[in-house]
């Protein structure tokens, strides 16, 4: 029975017409596109990706949460910077609480050895002991 349901979906597969591939190309990221989208036409320009800077900001709500834990501010800032040269590279995200920076330089141009630099700071220990157990929290005392 397996080898007629393989043989049933090879004739099915068989009967549609394969598209080529110069039919569509994905544009790259950074490259200028025209499309349409839901009948309407759209055009996004081409954008320099070397240096972006994202800033997130917002707010968490847990209703939840032990008392003094159900609202807190939340953000973040993005940076991501690739050098003049195309030697190096940094890609940071920073939170104050939590922050992941990477920086990178090509030691031998394009070889594929590399000097890289990391720094990650996590929540601390205390942070998360407390929304998970309501331990520490300044009732207590």
């Amino acid at each position: 029975m397996p080898v007629r349901a393989g043989a049933a979906v090879l004739v099915l597969l068989a009967a549609f017409p394969v598209a080529r591939a110069d039919d569509h190309r994905t544009p790259r990221a950074g490259e200028a596109v025209k499309g349409t989208l839901f009948g309407s036409e759209v055009e996004a320009p081409s954008r320099d990706r070397r240096k972006i800077t994202y800033l997130n900001a917002g707010a968490v709500l847990v209703p939840d949460a032990p008392e003094g834990s159900t609202f807190g501010p939340m953000g973040g800032l993005y940076l991501w910077r690739v050098g003049a040269d195309d030697a190096s590279r940094l890609r940071a995200i920073v939170a104050v609480i939590s922050n992941e920076v990477r920086w990178d330089r090509s030691a031998d141009r394009g070889r594929g050895l590399s000097l890289v630099l990391a720094l990650d700071s996590l929540t601390p220990p205390w942070a998360a002991r407390r929304a998970s157990t309501g331990a520490g929290s300044p009732r207590e005392s």
